[in-house]
C-alpha cells in the first residue's frame, strides 16, 4: 500500500493496426483480498478478524476507486497513473483495471487486469497450540514471519498484544413484549508489547498466563522496512475456577470450543464446554455420526469444564460430540437447557493401505500364465488381510479411450 503504479490499455484490430483515437470508457474497483500462504502455514492466521461482530455492517463486496473516460492516442494507447489504498480492506485488497473501448464501427470490446494490493511487505502470522487454556497455565502461541511468496523471514521483530474479551448480557423486552438477551463486550488490554523475534526459519514463540476465565484475543504487529504494519489474531477459551459470563444467546445454543482443528487416532480432544449456567449440573454428552456411537451423563462442575475424549480410528474422518446441559429448576429462574455441538476433524492416515502389485516375469506372449503377487500393507508397514479385486486390461483398448 502506498506505492504508484501504471494501468496502460492497448487496443488493436484482430486484422492489424491499432485502434486510434478511440473512445474508452474505464473505472477501477477494490474488492477485499486475504494474504492465502503456502499449504504448509495454512494452520496460522494472517489476518486480524472480529469472530463476535454480529450485527455490525459487513464491508462492502466491491468498491469503486475511481472511474473516467479518456481517447486512446494514435498507437492505441491508454496509460492512467494511480497510487494504491487499502482503504477499508486493512488485511489487503485486489484492485480491477475494466476498460471499454468503442471503435470507429461503433463495436465495443471490453477487457480487464488486477493486481493484489498488500498492506506490508511481510505477514506475521500467528497460531494457538491449543484453542482451550486453564487459568494459571502457560498458553503457548507460534508466529511466523512471511513474504509476499510464503518464503519465511529471519531476524524480523514482533510485538504481541493480549486481550481479554468480556460479555455483559442483559434481558429486555422487544417490540412484542418478548424477554431477549442483549450483549455488549468490553476488550480489556491485559499483556501489551511482549517481544519476539524470528529465528531462522521465520518461526518464533510467545507464552502467556492467563489470570482468569474467558475468551483471550492474542495480536501480534510487524513492521516491515518501509514502516508499513500489518497485524494478525488468533482466539482462545480458557477454562477457570469462578464463573464466566460466556456469550448468552436468544435460542437454545451454546458453544463447545475444540482445543484442535484436526486430531490423529490416539490423541485426546480437549472440549472447553461454554454453558451459561451458574453452579454444578448434569449434561448429557454424545459421539454421534449419523447415530449415537457413545453417550454418558457428567457432572459439570462451573461452567468452564473441559471434556476429554480419547481419539479412536473409527471416528475418521468426523466426528460430532454434542452436549445438553439441564438446569433445574430455583428461586430465581424455572427449569431451562441449553445444547452445544462441535465438530471433530480426524486424520485418515491410520486408515490408509499401501497396495502394491509384482509380476513373476517381465514380458509374456500369448496363452503363457503369468501370476501376480498383490501385497497389502498399513500405514505402519506391517501386512494386513483385505479384499482385493484384480482388473486386467488391453493397454491398446485404453488408447482407443477418448
Amino acid at each position: 500500500a502506498g506505492d504508484k503504479y501504471n494501468l496502460t490499455l492497448d487496443a488493436t484490430y484482430y486484422s492489424g493496426g491499432f485502434v486510434g483515437g478511440a473512445n474508452a470508457s474505464w473505472f477501477i474497483s477494490a474488492s477485499p483480498a486475504d494474504f492465502t500462504p503456502a499449504a504448509s502455514y495454512s494452520g496460522f492466521s494472517f489476518t486480524d478478524w472480529d469472530r463476535d461482530a454480529y450485527g455490525s455492517k459487513p464491508l462492502p463486496a466491491n468498491v469503486i476507486l475511481d472511474e473516467g473516460k479518456s481517447v486512446l492516442d494514435a498507437n492505441g494507447h491508454l496509460e492512467i497513473s494511480q497510487t494504491s489504498e487499502l482503504g477499508k480492506y486493512t488485511g489487503g485488497s485486489t484492485v480491477t483495471f475494466s476498460c471499454n473501448v468503442t471503435d470507429v464501427a461503433g463495436n465495443l470490446v471490453s477487457g480487464r487486469t488486477s493486481l493484489h494490493v498488500h498492506p506490508s511487505l511481510v505477514y506475521a502470522g500467528i497460531r494457538s497450540q491449543s484453542y482451550v487454556g486453564i487459568e494459571g497455565e502457560p498458553s503457548l502461541f507460534d508466529l511466523i514471519v512471511l513474504d509476499w511468496q510464503s518464503n519465511p523471514i529471519a531476524n524480523q521483530a514482533l510485538t504481541v498484544d493480549i486481550i481479554h474479551r468480556e460479555w455483559f448480557s442483559v434481558q429486555q423486552k422487544d417490540e412484542q413484549g418478548t424477554l431477549r438477551w442483549v450483549t455488549t463486550v468490553k476488550d480489556t488490554p491485559v499483556a501489551s508489547g511482549l517481544k519476539a523475534t524470528t529465528g531462522a526459519d521465520g518461526l518464533t514463540q510467545i507464552s502467556f498466563i492467563p489470570p482468569s476465565g474467558g475468551v483471550y484475543k492474542a495480536l501480534v504487529h510487524v513492521k516491515d522496512s518501509k514502516g508499513n504494519n500489518q497485524q494478525s489474531s488468533q482466539y482462545i477459551w480458557v477454562s477457570g475456577k469462578e464463573y464466566i459470563p460466556w456469550q448468552q444467546t436468544n435460542d437454545r445454543s451454546f458453544k463447545l470450543v475444540a482445543d484442535k482443528d484436526s486430531y490423529s487416532v490416539g490423541d485426546t480432544a480437549k472440549i472447553l464446554i461454554a454453558q451459561p449456567f451458574e453452579g454444578d449440573h448434569y449434561a448429557l454428552v454424545t459421539y454421534e455420526r449419523g447415530h449415537i456411537y457413545e453417550q454418558k451423563v457428567i457432572l459439570l462442575k462451573g461452567n468452564s469444564t473441559i471434556y476429554e475424549l480419547p481419539i479412536t480410528k473409527d471416528m475418521a474422518p468426523v466426528a460430532y460430540v454434542s452436549v445438553v446441559v439441564i438446569k433445574g429448576a430455583d428461586e430465581k429462574s424455572s427449569p431451562d437447557f441449553k445444547i452445544g455441538m462441535v465438530r471433530l476433524n480426524v486424520d485418515l492416515a491410520q486408515q490408509q493401505l499401501d497396495v502394491s502389485i509384482k509380476m513373476d516375469k517381465e514380458s509374456a506372449g500369448p496363452r503363457d500364465q503369468v501370476t501376480y503377487t498383490v501385497t497389502v500393507k498399513d500405514y505402519a508397514g506391517k501386512p494386513v488381510q483385505a479384499e482385493v479385486s484384480l482388473a486386467l486390461v488391453d493397454k491398446a483398448v485404453l488408447a482407443l479411450a477418448p
